[in-house]
């Protein structure tokens, strides 16, 4: 590259620079078709700018609404499982109370009735009822038989009776 040739190639661009100038003068064809094409490209970027504050607005507004949905679905489905889990405790009091009913059923007229485990309060209503019964004996008691009655009480709380003569 020697500097004659960038002379040249400078010399080249005045000249061609030169001929555009006189085919195309200022004020012509081309100078009106940039500044129409410099308006279009300005038009279409706010054009571009508005569509796409628009997309991001309606972006927005679509992420409330998606929101608002998973949140009524939340809510269904907490109040679901609430509905659930009350008629789940519902449902195992009942099979308690079956099984209860069961096994006073079976046990009902039975010698061995009282093996079975004891609630608190049937053991107090046994104790109050074993009381009932000593009082009701020594008050009475008319013959030695009937006064040699004790009434024992077990660990588990059922009631037993020996006879001493």
């Amino acid at each position: 590259m020697s500097p004659c040739f960038r002379i040249e190639s400078s010399c080249e661009n005045i000249v061609l620079d030169k001929i555009f100038r006189r085919i195309f003068p200022p004020g012509s064809y081309l100078d009106e078709r940039s500044a129409y094409l410099t308006q279009f490209a300005e038009e279409a970027n706010a054009e571009i700018d508005q569509i796409r504050e628009n997309a991001l607005r309606e972006l927005d507004g679509a992420s409330v609404r998606i929101m608002e949905n998973i949140e009524s679905r939340m809510q269904a489905f907490e109040e679901s499982a609430e509905l659930n889990k009350s008629e789940i405790e519902k449902n195992e009091q009942t099979v308690s109370d079956f099984e209860g009913q069961i096994d006073r059923d079976r046990n009902e007229g039975l010698f061995f009735k009282n093996l079975r485990p004891k609630t608190p309060i049937e053991v107090e209503k046994a104790k109050e009822e074993a009381e009932k019964i000593r009082k009701l004996t020594i008050k009475n008691a008319g013959s030695a038989t009937r006064r040699n009655i004790y009434w024992v009480f077990g660990e588990d709380g059922t009631l037993s009776y020996f006879l001493f003569f």
